[in-house]
């Protein structure tokens, strides 16, 4: 649990923006402990934490002292942070149990993990593009599609409720639940960005489970 301080009345909050902002009124928020417990607060609580560009103190913050947070979240979490170009992540030490992460003990879970791997497949088959900033963006027709090769593939293997489930609703809850771990964002004009941490975890039955379906 990480302990705000406020320094005006939060009645007159309307968003989470001005909670953040609230919490630092009157400071420099891009310098010492203030930028450094609002680091460590992201890597801790958000399933990503990506690159924004050249302007993102955050991120550079990541990069400069990445081998201090390194060493904090081995001794804090017993675990380990990955640092790419685009994007850091948060990986659990898997002895440890702890309530919403990702991957976990859900059929949507190993759905998700299979879309990953799916996603990542096409990449190397040059089906799918990614930009400057490891992000593919797609119709939601055509993820539609992934969901629906992954379906084919798969749902032998998923429970029954997910083996029986619409596409309409099966798209709609993978959606919700790619949204909520940051693997991908919805736009309003249709649009869905895929992030880098849909690369990075993946999942696939081993050969002897899809032999056997």
């Amino acid at each position: 649990y990480f302990v705000r301080n406020f320094t005006g009345n939060i009645l007159n909050y309307s968003s989470w923006t001005d909670i953040e902002k609230g919490e630092w009124l009157d400071a420099d928020t891009d310098r010492g402990r203030i930028r450094r417990n609002r680091v460590y607060r992201r890597i801790a609580m958000s399933p990503a934490v990506y690159n924004e560009g050249p302007d993102d103190s955050d991120y550079d913050y990541i990069k400069k002292y990445r081998g201090l947070i390194q060493k904090d979240i081995e001794e804090m979490l017993d675990s380990d942070i990955h640092v790419h170009k685009n994007g850091a992540f948060l990986i659990l030490n898997p002895n440890l149990h702890f309530k919403d992460v990702f991957p976990e003990n859900k059929t949507i879970s190993d759905i998700t993990l299979q879309i990953n791997g799916l996603i990542v497949d096409m990449v190397k088959k040059g089906e799918l593009v990614r930009s400057n900033d490891d992000v593919i963006t797609v119709s939601r027709l055509q993820f539609e599609n992934i969901v629906q090769k992954c379906a084919n593939i798969y749902s032998h293997g998923w429970s029954k409720e997910y083996r029986e489930m619409g596409m309409e609703q099966l798209l709609r809850e993978i959606i919700s639940y790619m949204n909520g771990f940051g693997m991908t964002v919805c736009r309003n004009e249709g649009e869905i960005r895929i992030m880098p941490l849909t690369g990075k975890i993946t999942g696939y039955y081993p050969e002897d489970f899809t032999a056997a379906g």
